[in-house]
């Protein structure tokens, strides 16, 4: 396969995982005087303490993830070959395949199992803190079958493959380090293209910063956390056929107001099982033979809301008693 049918997506990880972490794997859990002490401690424990590993893929949840998953399918009807990789503060650069053990752990300032917490230096920055458990995390061998743990590795084994980096702004501060290196390695910088929802100046990085507004989220759906995410599904799937550098993505990249708007979702509001009874049963004396498909379109149509499985169930209750009553009067 082509070099120019590659393409490595970098995404961040989620918070919301389908197994929780147990304790010992946090990183609240951790008492230490400053981050190089925490870090340490820190991959003791995930090196030693025994929890059951889950693949990285199947590990995340939420609709971040959720988006995230489609990637892979929206770069091959494009005609691309996408290598997913998942920027995680708790194990570094990993592949969806490999499998680590549920943990909790963030970049993000507001959270109890924050790497801010420590520091090496006094008065040392936010930003200079993450940075620093990023640099640490490239240099640790991580979980079996982690491969390249970071993204100037990437760049140094596929330097002809576009890098699209989709990560939020605090994870894209923490990783700014790993990049500048990455885009040095790259044949071409304008290979380089992020993603960064939140983040309206670079200045190490800008010429390769997409201009991203709130305009987009009106257009895509879905809630903040996962903007970025479909923003790079669009890029996939306009951009694939004609090539991802940054120059082109933003030439191609259809703006916002110019895409077709998304469907509503209707209100519909909720009623009883009773409501429901007897929408049944005078649909049925209106129209005898009424299917239980007609009635329910019927319902919602009316802005009514009804699982489907709760009006089937509901529907065959009435079935058997029409059906009872028929056998009791013969």
């Amino acid at each position: 396969m082509a070099a120019n049918s590659l393409v490595n997506v970098i995404v961040t990880c989620s918070k919301r995982k389908r197994v929780a972490a147990m304790p010992g794997l946090r990183l609240r859990d951790v008492d230490a005087g400053d981050l190089t002490a925490a870090f340490s401690d820190w991959v003791d424990r995930l090196e030693s303490l025994p929890a059951k590993r889950t693949a990285v893929e199947s590990l995340y949840a939420g609709d971040h993830w959720k988006v995230v998953r489609t990637l892979q399918r929206s770069a091959t009807a494009s005609g691309l070959r996408a290598t997913i990789w998942v920027c995680s503060a708790g194990y570094g650069l990993l592949p969806l395949d490999v499998e680590i053990k549920p943990y909790s752990a963030t970049f993000s300032n507001r959270d109890s199992d924050s790497v801010c917490r420590w520091s090496d230096q006094e008065d040392e920055s936010l930003a200079r803190r993450t940075q620093s458990w990023w640099l640490r995390m490239t240099n640790w061998r991580g979980p079996t079958g982690a491969k390249a743990r970071s993204i100037a590795a990437i760049a140094e084994r596929q330097p002809t493959v576009p890098l699209i980096v989709v990560v939020s702004a605090t994870y894209l501060s923490a990783i700014t380090a790993d990049l500048l290196k990455a885009r040095e390695l790259l044949a071409d910088p304008d290979l380089l293209t992020i993603v960064s929802a939140g983040t309206h100046s670079l200045p190490t990085l800008e010429p390769h910063l997409l201009p991203i507004t709130a305009d987009w989220q009106r257009t895509l759906g879905g809630n903040l956390t996962s903007l970025n995410a479909r923003i790079a599904k669009s890029i996939l799937a306009q951009c694939g056929p004609y090539g991802l550098r940054t120059s082109t993505i933003r030439a191609r990249l259809t703006a916002p107001e110019s895409l077709p708007p998304r469907k509503r979702r209707v209100a519909r509001s909720r009623i009883t099982d009773e409501q429901i009874l007897e929408f049944i049963r005078m649909g049925i004396r209106q129209q005898p033979g009424s299917s239980q498909s007609l009635l329910l379109r019927r319902l919602r149509d009316g802005g009514k809301a009804c699982e489907q499985g709760r009006f089937a169930a509901l529907f065959r209750s009435i079935s058997d008693s029409h059906a009872y009553s028929g056998a009791e009067s013969a």
